[in-house]
This record gives structure tokens, sequence and C-alpha cells, in this order.
């Protein structure tokens, strides 16, 4: 079922707020070799909206092998 544009609206905002309340969680602990980072806000018109995070990272042996070439 469509939502109407009022709700639409509102679940904008309540996605929003989500990613500023969960920034620390979304971007990761393990920030030193991450490459990429991308964040999805989904609004399907038959479930709850979700976030979609996905992140890239750098293989930490590969690094080390580099390091010592």
């Amino acid at each position: 079922m469509r939502k109407t544009r009022e709700q639409l609206i509102k679940y904008v905002k309540a996605a929003g707020q989500e990613v500023i309340d969960r920034a620390e969680d979304l971007v990761g602990e393990d920030y030193n070799f991450l490459t990429d980072f991308d964040i999805w806000l989904r609004f399907p018109s038959d479930t709850a909206p979700e976030i979609e995070v996905t992140r890239s990272h750098y293989v930490r042996n590969a690094m080390t092998v580099m390091m010592e070439e």
C-alpha cells in the first residue's frame, strides 16, 4: 500500500534522526582501514523503512606485506 505524502515525510525525518543517533555504530570501530562508506535509506511501500550501510576495508595483512616490500 502506498504511503501518503505526510507518512513518507515522517519516515524520512525518523530515518534521518536514526542516522544521527546511531552515527558511531554505523561508521564502526575499524576506521583506520576504511576505504568506502555508503548509507542508503530505503522506504519500501509495503514495509518499514530500512538503513543499509556498506563499508569496505583494506585487507590488514596485505597492508603489512606491502609495508615490508
